[in-house]
């Protein structure tokens, strides 16, 4: 409630985001007294998907990155892997110590969670070649990319990752023709920074509305918006009660951006999402 009251008045940032510390440190020292642990909230969600990479080499990488993800939301199977990072990801591929860097880097990740879905060959094939029709594997991989886990909603997860369970096996059992995936698999790795041509398109045709703005602010644009971002603003909140603040602060904001690195040690992916990283910092910055 007090911070509440704070920054609906003319307090400067500092005493602003001192509030919030002081009611998040206060809410901490209720869940001790009562000796549990409190379900923490959802943050809004990046999906990183990239295509190509298997992911045997995407946890390779996470290894070298140190990225660690959350046990809750994963998968790891031949086809496809699924990691969800909700803590530390932006700041710990920061390692160039830039101080306008790492504050943006912070910011982001205590807004936004990382979710990286990580498709081999077939699964990129299956997403991009296979006619679309209802349940096809092409989509059955998109409902993988779409999904938002929920803390609340523990069975989704379950479900979820038993769907990406059964879609490995079928991928891997599907009557596919070699030839085309093998002729495929070349010609994406040869196009370069060209081949995103070879995806937009096919993309475009599955999601429909590819690639615009957010409404909140038009200079930064992900290649597919699920949930617009909205700000997560104690302010909006029109009474001081938990429930009209708890509604307030509710992130449901979903962007996917896709990508391919396909070069050694998926290099150049780094300094790709520390790019994002900066983007989405001037969303945040703008609201």
């Amino acid at each position: 409630m007090s911070a509440y009251r704070v920054l609906q008045g003319a307090e400067g940032f500092t005493d602003s985001f001192q509030a919030i510390g002081r009611a998040l440190r206060s809410e901490a020292d209720r869940k001790a007294d009562r000796k549990r642990t409190g379900r923490p909230a959802n943050k809004n969600l990046i999906t990183l998907v990239t295509l190509g990479t298997d992911p045997l080499t995407a946890k390779a990488f996470m290894e070298d990155q140190e990225l660690a993800a959350e046990g809750s939301e994963h998968h790891y199977g031949s086809h496809h892997a699924v990691w969800l990072l909700k803590d530390a990801w932006a700041s710990v591929l920061d390692t160039a110590q830039d101080a306008n860097l790492s504050r943006r880097a912070r910011m982001v990740e205590s807004e936004f969670a990382l979710r990286w879905v990580t498709l081999d060959m077939t699964a990129t094939y299956a997403l991009l070649h296979t006619p679309p029709a209802p349940g096809d594997l092409g989509e059955r991989v998109l409902d993988v990319i779409r999904f938002f886990p929920s803390i609340a909603k523990p069975d989704e997860i379950k479900k979820q990752s038993l769907n990406s369970q059964r879609l490995d096996v079928d991928l891997n059992t599907a009557a596919w023709n070699s030839e085309a995936i093998k002729d495929f698999s070349t010609r994406f790795r040869d196009l370069g920074q060209r081949r995103s041509v070879e995806y937009e398109k096919s993309l475009a045709a599955r999601l429909g509305d590819y690639s615009h703005s957010f409404q909140v602010h038009p200079t930064v644009k992900p290649d597919f918006i699920l949930g617009e971002y909205t700000p997560c603003a104690v302010t909006r909140a029109p009474t001081h009660s938990l429930e009209a603040i708890s509604e307030a602060i509710r992130r449901t904001c979903h962007a996917i951006e896709f990508t391919a690195h396909l070069q050694a040690d998926m290099k150049g992916l780094v300094e790709y999402v520390l790019d994002k990283v900066q983007r989405y910092a001037e969303l945040l910055e703008s609201v």
